[in-house]
């Protein structure tokens, strides 16, 4: 009899826990994927301006819209400013949220010191035709394709335009993609970072906060082990690209190369970069 009612009992506390927690684990995977589908689709913001411009201004740069393939398939689409001759090259990444007109003004100042400059729109900015955003695993991809683009670059004489050193410039996602970038192609000499991560995590990581506020429950959550890993899962089947989540470098080493470059004026700060960047 005892045993009868014992289990009539567990039977009556099962109907009240379970579905409350079935709730709670489908609200938070519904949170999940939302605010995973919000990151990846940052809001576009038009073009203003363009090296065209400058041109007025100066009757020069020479400068062209260009556009080029990436290894997925997908195509980038930028500005290039030329020397016309054979010179360095530097290729700017704007940050989330943004497009290629936010670094047009450093880009400008880039080419009158004497560097080809290619700007462009990261994967779901812009003009880019691809309508969501890696945080920085497809594009580095991308950024590898741009320096690509650039070593084959001719004038219309036939002379190769690099001369076989690329700079690189990127602000948050922008400068986690300079940074791995640097690490897998030896004609980058020089980078420079502004608010860089040290992996896609953290990032993610981030923009959830930005995305709760300033609830502190919320923000441990998100801050919690099994979140994080849950997040970094997620991110990885909503991309269906295993192992992107990872960092290229480890934290440490990502954050003690970024540190290397003081604050100084961009080509300044760009040489610094490079030259201490070889001396490691």
């Amino acid at each position: 009899m005892a045993s009868k009612q014992m289990r009539v009992f567990f039977k009556r506390l099962m109907w009240v826990f379970i579905p409350p927690v079935l709730v709670f684990v489908v609200g938070v995977g519904a949170l999940e994927a939302y605010l995973i589908h919000r990151m990846t689709h940052p809001q576009r913001t038009k073009l203003y301006g363009s090296p065209r411009d400058f041109q007025v201004i100066m009757q020069q740069p020479i400068w062209s819209e260009e556009k080029w393939k990436d290894s997925d398939g997908t195509y980038s689409y930028g500005w290039f400013l030329s020397r016309g001759r054979p010179a360095p090259a530097v290729i700017l990444s704007h940050g989330y949220g943004s497009n290629r007109s936010e670094v047009l003004t450093l880009a400008f100042e880039l080419w009158k010191a004497g560097y080809h400059v290619l700007l462009y729109d990261l994967r779901g900015h812009g003009e880019s035709q691809v309508n969501w955003s890696g945080l920085g695993t497809y594009e580095t991809d991308d950024l590898l394709s741009a320096i690509g683009f650039i070593k084959a670059m001719k004038n219309e004489s036939g002379q190769e335009l690099l001369d076989g050193r690329v700079g690189l410039y990127g602000v948050d996602v922008g400068g986690y993609i300079s940074l791995i970038a640097a690490s897998q192609n030896t004609l980058v000499k020089a980078v420079a970072v502004d608010s860089v991560y040290p992996d896609v995590a953290h990032y993610i990581n981030y923009k959830l906060k930005t995305y709760i506020g300033d609830s502190r429950w919320a923000n441990d959550l998100v801050d919690s082990g099994p979140a994080s890993s849950v997040t970094g899962y997620a991110m990885q089947l909503y991309l269906m690209r295993k192992g992107d989540a990872a960092p290229a470098f480890d934290s440490v080493t990502l954050r003690s190369f970024a540190m290397r470059c003081p604050r100084r004026s961009t080509s300044r700060r760009q040489e610094e970069c490079g030259h201490r960047r070889n001396e490691a």
